[in-house]
């Protein structure tokens, strides 16, 4: 185990549960965890993405880190209460992968950016700016959208794109590195070797308008909440909403 991940299983072991993402809830230790990686023959193998990383028994992690300079340009920042409570949709999440896992094709959810800095290991990153069709590429909002792993994406895709589809700006990401991603970008990517990283979704001032209709559609009762905090906190941003 490289030295950031070995880190973690000395500090949490098995003493604290880590969730396989937002969707299932599914728990599981970073002891079991390096067992896993230790013994798996899965094509895709299982990552870690919890969102709740910094609460609970864990959460003197998300204090252990500062947002880059550059993105802490985040709007939803108000939708957090005066005790910090927050109804945001998630959007900050621990990152650990081991070899041939990765995340599916997708755009991140209502028009917000992200960033990612990688503390352990190496992810290549394949990404298409703004109102590119990658609905060919196996995702992505076709009407035949089935999710396809990022390991069976890269055998399938990777230098063999269809016609229409432009090549992707590709990043092979290394510790220490950032990746940022702007809003509407879609992206896959795979870790090459075990892998700890942090992200966050945030949402830029510069794209209010459409974030708002986004959070209308989708998040209506966010949607609110955040209208409220803009009016209390940030009138001039609340006057652009319509």
């Amino acid at each position: 185990i490289d030295a950031v991940y070995k880190v973690l299983v000395e500090r949490f072991g098995n003493d604290v549960e880590f969730r396989f993402d937002d969707h299932f809830g599914e728990m599981i230790t970073i002891s079991q965890y390096a067992e896993y990686i230790r013994t798996t023959t899965d094509d895709c193998p299982l990552g870690l993405y919890d969102s709740q990383f910094g609460e609970g028994l864990a959460k003197e992690m998300a204090d252990e880190y500062t947002v880059p300079e550059y993105f802490r340009d985040d709007v939803f920042s108000y939708s957090c209460n005066d005790d910090e409570t927050s109804s945001r949709p998630p959007w900050r999440w621990l990152l650990i992968g081991t070899e041939r896992s990765g995340t599916e094709l997708h755009i991140d959810p209502l028009y917000t950016s992200a960033w990612v800095t990688l503390l352990q290991g190496t992810k290549r990153w394949c990404m298409w700016p703004l109102d590119s069709d990658v609905k060919l590429l196996g995702g992505v909002s076709s009407p035949t959208y089935t999710p396809m792993n990022a390991f069976e994406w890269f055998l399938r895709f990777h230098h063999n794109y269809p016609n229409g589809v432009p090549e992707p700006i590709e990043i092979l990401q290394k510790p220490g590195e950032t990746v940022f991603v702007p809003a509407g970008w879609a992206h896959v990517v795979i870790n090459l070797e075990t892998t700890v990283s942090a992200t966050q979704n945030y949402a830029s001032s510069c794209y209010i308008e459409h974030i708002w209709e986004w959070c209308k559609e989708k998040e209506p009762e966010f949607a609110a909440n955040l209208k409220n905090r803009l009016e209390k906190h940030c009138p001039e941003l609340a006057q652009s909403l319509s």
